[in-house]
Formats: structure tokens, C-alpha cells, sequence
């Protein structure tokens, strides 16, 4: 019976730890589960990125070819485009097979809702006048209408399944596809519903990357996910470029409407690659530089500086000279390049992820173990109460709502004009900063700048920017209810072929918890918890400290080494609890006895260092041991108990005991054992 008894009351005392042993292990297997099934969805969703990709290839040279097509009135590319269907027919029966491989037959799934019109001004709801294209604004701030909340894909649960069936192709889908293609051999379609219709087929298919950023749970794959979808979608855009400028610049083509919707592309793509630079990792960008760095992408851009510096001047009955063949050929060839760039990317995205999958499978595995131990430890300590418990089951949801392409980025952007003032922001920046949208256009970013922060900074950030370069840094802003917050700051121009600042792009990051983090870190690791003394790491620093100064000064420095005599009893006797009040009282009483400049240092379970600096009477020395002898003789009080305890106090001299931090210690230490053996309560210098 006693010992039933003895075991209801350990259980009692165990009881609080146990519970959180487990319920801690739960925590760790739930999310490790949950990271196994995330890289399992994301390398499904990649492997579907890769089919997609191919099949979008194939279909942005489709668009190009139906458009030249058009617009010569079917004496250019008939031929060359005939084979071009082809290969996308070949990419289209891929993806099927990929379906049919991971979910089911693509014929049996319908999940696009309206079909797209392909004789109208409009393609599932997407104006084709030039203002918009696949759905969305040229700046990137919009997308296909996708619910952007982190649960679901047009009604799909998030995860590959769902986004699979979501992105599924059926035949109708291909029925409009046929139809569309026998528009375009007849002429009786035209170029806005042509590069409307394959636009908002290529969105689809490029939107898969979208849910894989949201199924990251790594900040590198994250930032290169959504580097990627910003690769595709100005290699989209540069389709769309490739298009428009096949024939466009031909004089009755060559209209201001048209260079108006040319510039709106090409800005878009230009944001595009600028954000997919400043998200991918060194050898991405290098390897971009390095496959884009061929004389097709040169001769590419003289033609488009030939578009782009005939804008102003403009005359529609001048004769226009450009070489619309060489346009097509070089900005294919350029398109091929960066789908080289994307191949480089998804195979860095699948290392990275095949990585972090054997990481998450190996801490599931030891999670696991951990998990299966605290249980069983529970249950035969704990059967008696268990068995009357239910298990607690928790599901941690940590799924990151990442936002759509700028205005949905999970980073603060703003557009300014050159001048500085705010055209564009997102709603992460009405987030952070607390301003609505009317309240920051047309302002200054300096709007919500700290009083900290100098406004040589801000000056230092427009000089740079004028310039034409790139700032970067962190600043310290106040947010519209005055809470103070770091943010993480690249701001850059984006500039014409001539050289001329057309924008300012500004994108932000709040780092205001790493830097709370950070602070402390380090506070925990200089003080110890108990007493908030400095601790051991930090007494050596400031004795190092003491050591310069004294030698610099040519005066004394004193190093104490205090050990308590009959600690022991008291946490014996009365607990670790009543030990604990003691050790806080004992460093309250010690400081009291100390200047500003000296420090007390808890180094061990009942021992401080007292480093006195700049001693210029050597009897101050055998002053302050009385004291704090005296001090620590007083009683100590807990609840109703009242305890005693002594010190021996062992002191060595710097220089003349030693010039470094490990000779004074240790001869502090034999000085204090050396009271220690003659009786215990006192102090005594380090005699050699």
C-alpha cells in the first residue's frame, strides 16, 4: 500500500513534465508529417511545372507563328507552323500522360468551368484590347481570378491532387484548341482573340507554380519558387513581345495603340526578370548571365530599341524599316535561351527539395522515436491516471499565405515615379505601413520614416537611385499607429534603353523579430537566467576588460573568486527552490557593495567572480571582501525559513598574480580553497 501511495504522489510531482514531454513529441511528429507531405506535393507539383513548361514552350512559338501568319495573310510560316502544331500536339499528349499517371484520365475531369471564346473580344472574361493580358494587369498584381487564401485552388483542396485536377486538360479544351487553329488558317480570327486565347491557356498551365511557393516551408525554396514563376512569366511576356513585334512595326501596323500595349508587355517583363534576379541564388543568376550573354539576345534588343526609339517620333505615313524575320528568329532563340534558364532553375528547386525531403524524413524518424520513448515512459509511470485521459491530438497548420506576384507578394513593394513620388503599392505595404491606399499616392516613402532614422539616408537612397544604381540596407520606419519596424530595403530605377529612369521599385522586408530575436540571443547567452548576473562568457570578457584598463592606467585590477560555504545544506534541507531565492539575494547583496564600473559574474551552481578595475588604494580591496562577508552573513529569509550561509572569498591582483584571464582565475581559485582549509568565512590573497 505504501508503495502505491509513494507512486500516486511521484506521479503527481511528474505529471507536468511528462504531459509536456509528449504533447511536445506530438508537436514535432505532426509537423514533420506534414513537411513529408508538403515535398512529397511539391516534387508531384514540379514534375507537373517541368510537362507544363514544355507544353507552354511550345505553345508561346505556336502564338508567335499564328500571329505572323495572320497579319501576312497566310503567306508567312505556313509551313514552319504546320510543324510547330505538331510539336505542341506531342507536349499536349505528355501532359495528359502525366494525369493519367498521377490522378486519372484527363478526359474525365472538368474543372475549368466556361470554355474560352475564341471569335470575340473576350477569352474567359480576359479583355484582349491591349490594357490586360492572360487575366491580369502587365504589372503583375493580378492573376486568373485563383483565391489566393492558402486553402484553395479553384475549389481544390492544396495540395497536388487538388491542384492537378484544377490544372487538368480535357478534350473540349483541345476541341477549342482545333478550333482556333482552323480560325486561324481560314483568317477569320484576329490577332488580339489569337494571342488572347493561347495568353490565357499558357496562364493555366504557368498558375501550378503558384500553390507549390504556397506548399514551401523553406525560405530558399520559397524565394526560388517564386524566382521561377517570375522566369515563366517573362519568358510569357516575351512571347507576347515575340508576337506583337513580328509584324507590328510594318507601317500600318506600327500604330501609337499598339506601342502603347508593346510597352505594357515589355515593362511587365522587365519586373518579371527583375524580381526573378533578386529571388534566385548566385548560380542561377550566373548562369542566366552567362546563357543570355549570345549574340541572338543582343541582336534581339537592337530591334526592340528600334521600336522603342521610334515612340515619340513616330510618323505614321514615314516608311518603317525593321526586319521582322530577323525579330522572329532572334527572339525565338532568345525565348529558348530562357527556357534553358528555367530548366537550370527547376532542377535547382528539385535538389533543393529532394534535400529537405531526406532532412524531414530523418527528423520524422527520430521525432518518431522520441514520441514512442515519452509515451511509453508515461504509461508506466503514469497507467493508474492515464487510462482515464483522453489522447490529445493537435494539427499545427503552418501553411504561409503567400500572396499573388506583387500586389499578393509576401514583401512590401511600392512603385514610385522618378521624382519619388508613390504610383503603385501593394497591400503588404498598406499592412506595414498602416496607411490606406489614397493616404501614400502620390507621397513619399518617406512618409513613414522613423524619427531615428537621419534623413541623410533617405537623401544618400535618392542619390543612389538617380544615379541609376541599386540601394540597399535596412530602415527603421514607424508604422501609421507609431510602432517602430525594421525593414530589409532594395530599392532600384527601372530604366529605358535609353538610359532614362522611368521608375523607382521598392521592396521591403520586416525584420524587425530577427533583430528582436537576435537581442535576445544574446542576452541569454551573457546572463544567467536565475540571477540576471552576467555569466561566465561575460565575466571573462569584462575581466579581459579589466586586465587592458588596469594595464593602461598602470593601476591595480582585483580579481575575486567567491565560493558559498553551506549552499549544499540549504538546497538539502529546504529545496532547490529556497537555494534559488538564496543564489538571487546573494548576487542583490553582493552589487550593493560595488561600483558602477566593477562587475559581479555568477560562474558556477554557488560561485561568483567579482572583477574590481582601477583599483587606486590597495586596502579598498580588503574593504569591499569585509563587506560583502558581512553581507552575506545576514540571514536569509524564504517564506518562513530562515538560513545562513558563509563565503570564502580567494583574490589574486593584476599584474602581479598574472596578466591574463585564465592565470587570475586560476589563482583566485587556489587562494579561495585555501580559506576553504583554514577554517571557511574569510578571504585571503593568491600567495606563489
Amino acid at each position: 500500500m505504501k508503495f502505491k501511495i509513494f507512486n500516486t504522489n511521484l506521479l503527481f510531482f511528474i505529471s507536468g513534465p511528462l504531459i509536456g514531454l509528449v504533447i511536445f513529441a506530438s508537436f514535432i511528429v505532426n509537423d514533420n508529417l506534414r513537411i513529408v507531405q508538403n515535398n512529397s506535393d511539391i516534387n508531384t507539383l514540379i514534375q507537373l511545372s517541368i510537362v507544363n513548361s514544355a507544353l507552354v514552350h511550345e505553345l508561346q512559338i505556336e502564338r508567335g507563328m499564328s500571329n505572323v501568319y495572320i497579319q501576312s495573310k497566310g503567306l508567312e510560316f505556313k509551313y514552319e507552323l504546320n510543324k510547330q502544331r505538331q510539336a505542341s500536339d506531342l507536349a499536349f499528349k505528355q501532359h495528359q500522360a502525366f494525369f493519367k499517371q498521377f490522378i486519372l484520365s484527363a478526359d474525365d475531369v472538368d474543372v475549368w468551368g466556361e470554355q474560352p471564346e475564341v471569335d470575340g473580344s473576350e477569352v474567359n472574361g480576359t479583355e484582349v484590347d491591349g490594357s490586360g493580358v492572360n487575366g491580369s494587369e502587365v504589372d503583375g498584381s493580378e492573376t486568373d481570378g485563383t483565391e489566393a487564401d492558402g486553402t484553395k485552388i479553384n475549389g481544390s483542396e492544396l495540395n497536388s491532387k487538388g491542384v492537378l485536377l484544377s490544372l487538368a486538360i480535357n478534350s473540349e479544351h483541345l476541341n477549342s484548341l482545333a478550333k482556333i487553329r482552323s480560325q486561324v488558317d481560314n483568317l477569320s480570327t484576329t490577332s488580339q482573340n489569337l494571342i488572347s486565347f493561347y495568353s490565357n491557356l499558357n496562364t493555366v498551365l504557368m498558375n501550378v507554380i503558384i500553390p507549390t511557393v504556397k506548399l514551401a516551408n523553406k525560405e530558399g525554396i520559397s524565394n526560388l519558387l517564386q524566382a521561377y514563376f517570375n522566369l515563366i512569366q517573362a519568358k510569357e511576356y516575351a512571347g507576347l513581345e515575340l508576337a506583337f513585334l513580328s509584324k507590328m512595326p510594318e507601317k500600318d501596323n506600327f500604330t501609337h495603340t499598339n506601342l502603347q500595349n508593346y510597352i505594357r508587355v515589355q515593362t511587365a517583363q522587365q519586373l518579371n526578370l527583375e524580381a526573378f534576379l533578386m529571388l534566385s541564388d548566385i548560380s542561377i543568376k550566373q548562369f542566366y548571365q552567362q546563357t543570355m550573354s549570345v549574340k541572338s539576345v543582343s541582336k534581339a534588343k537592337k530591334l526592340r530599341d528600334f521600336v522603342l526609339n521610334n515612340i515619340d517620333n513616330f510618323d505614321p505615313n514615314s516608311d518603317v524599316e525593321f526586319d521582322g524575320t530577323s525579330w522572329f528568329e532572334h527572339a525565338s532563340q532568345r525565348i529558348n535561351l530562357l527556357k534553358k534558364v528555367e530548366n537550370f532553375s527547376v532542377e535547382k528547386i528539385k535538389k533543393l527539395t529532394l534535400i529537405s525531403a531526406d532532412k524531414a524524413k530523418n527528423r520524422l524518424f527520430f521525432s518518431l522515436l522520441y514520441c514512442l520513448l515519452a509515451i511509453s515512459l508515461t504509461v508506466v509511470l503514469y497507467y493508474q491516471l492515464a487510462k482515464s485521459l483522453k489522447k490529445q491530438r493537435y494539427s499545427q497548420r503552418l501553411l504561409k499565405k503567400f500572396k499573388m506576384i506583387v500586389d499578393n507578394s509576401p514583401n512590401f513593394i511600392f512603385i514610385t515615379t522618378p521624382d519619388g513620388f508613390i504610383e503603385y503599392s501593394n497591400k503588404q505595404c498598406l499592412t506595414m505601413t498602416g496607411y490606406n491606399s489614397d493616404e501614400i499616392m502620390g507621397k513619399k516613402p518617406k512618409e513613414w520614416k522613423a524619427e531615428q532614422t537621419l534623413n541623410a539616408v533617405y537623401d544618400d537612397i535618392e542619390l543612389t537611385t538617380s544615379s541609376g544604381q541599386r540601394w540597399t540596407g535596412e530602415l527603421l520606419n514607424k508604422h501609421k499607429n507609431g510602432t517602430l519596424y525594421w525593414a530589409k530595403s532594395a530599392i532600384f530605377p527601372v530604366k529605358s534603353n535609353q538610359g532614362q529612369i522611368l521608375h523607382i521599385i521598392g521592396i521591403q522586408e520586416d525584420v524587425t523579430q530577427k533583430k528582436l530575436d537576435q537581442e535576445s540571443i544574446k542576452h541569454m547567452v551573457n546572463h544567467d537566467p536565475l540571477t540576471g548576473l552576467p555569466s561566465l562568457r561575460l565575466g571573462k570578457d569584462r575581466l579581459e576588460q579589466g586586465i587592458l584598463s588596469a594595464q593602461r592606467h598602470k593601476m591595480i585590477m582585483a580579481l575575486m573568486f567567491i565560493d558559498l560555504d553551506g549552499f549544499k545544506t540549504v538546497n538539502d534541507e529546504y529545496g532547490h527552490t529556497a537555494g534559488d531565492a538564496v543564489l538571487k539575494e546573494i548576487g542583490s547583496r553582493i552589487v550593493t557593495e560595488l561600483r558602477l564600473t566593477d562587475t559581479i559574474a555568477r560562474i558556477g551552481g554557488d560561485e561568483f567572480m567579482v572583477v574590481l578595475t582601477n583599483v587606486k588604494d590597495p586596502q579598498a580591496i580588503d574593504r569591499v571582501a569585509t563587506k560583502i562577508l558581512n553581507k552575506l552573513q545576514a540571514p536569509f529569509y524564504y517564506q518562513d525559513i530562515t538560513m545562513s550561509v558563509g563565503a570564502s572569498i580567494g583574490i589574486a591582483l593584476c599584474p602581479l598574480d598574472g596578466t591574463t584571464s585564465e592565470e587570475l582565475l586560476t589563482k583566485a581559485d587556489q587562494a579561495m580553497y585555501s580559506v576553504k582549509k583554514s577554517g571557511k568565512n574569510n578571504y585571503a590573497y593568491y600567495e606563489g
